[in-house]
């Protein structure tokens, strides 16, 4: 169940970074990926020849830094709304991707480590009881859990990949996914915000989350 989880959340984050690439390239009059998206679609900001996905997790454009991720967070929040309600949640040092239920339409919207943001409006897919509140992400979770991990698993943060905020299934309660980069021990570190406990997830795990010894 676990392993399903995390492979659903890479496809939604490769499908991010697919779309932030596309956005690039529409809102600087290119063409090719960017004509693909359906339904309305909207931008602002200026990328030049940027490319989000470049961005590691230790450069001092990463949005996992704690001076950079609350200028982004900012952002969907004048875009979306402090109370908006997300059905997704995914985090790379380069960008933000976010999806929110917007009456009968879902928005989906990326803002990069520059500024720029992009928008896309399609119909909405019920998500039930996993929908969140954009109030709910704290402006220095990303920071500080990178530092906890760095510290206490001894995973630096240049080997950290994407993080993902979600529901927990369960408790119904916030959590924090932290993927680093393949091929180290750990599948996944999860963590409920900036303080909660730090639990890592082994690779091919039978146990589930375990805390950090």
């Amino acid at each position: 169940m676990r392993l399903l989880l995390a492979l659903g959340v890479w496809v939604v984050a490769v499908v991010g970074a697919v779309a932030i690439g596309s956005a690039v390239e529409t809102s600087t009059g290119g063409t090719g990926a960017g004509s693909s998206f359906s339904g309305t679609a909207g931008s602002s900001g200026t990328s030049g020849d940027f490319d989000a996905s470049s961005v590691g997790a230790a450069d001092s454009q990463s949005l996992f830094r704690k001076t950079n991720f609350p200028r982004a967070l900012a952002a969907a929040r004048a875009r979306l709304g402090s109370n908006a309600q997300l059905n997704n949640f995914v985090l790379y040092p380069g960008y933000l991707s976010v999806s929110a239920a917007t009456g009968s339409s879902e928005l989906e919207l990326y803002v990069d480590a520059r500024g720029a943001t992009r928008t896309v409006s399609a119909p909405r897919n019920p998500a039930g009881d996993t929908v969140f509140s954009l109030s709910g992400i704290g402006t220095n979770a990303p920071s500080a859990l990178a530092h906890r991990i760095s510290r206490r698993a001894h995973v630096p943060a240049a080997q950290l990949q994407y993080m993902v905020a979600q529901l927990d299934p369960t408790t119904k309660q916030l959590r924090w996914l932290v993927y680093p980069v393949q091929g180290n021990r750990v599948e996944y570190f999860e963590a409920r915000g900036a303080s909660g406990p730090l639990l890592e997830y082994l690779h091919n795990g039978a146990t589930g989350p375990q805390p950090l010894r």
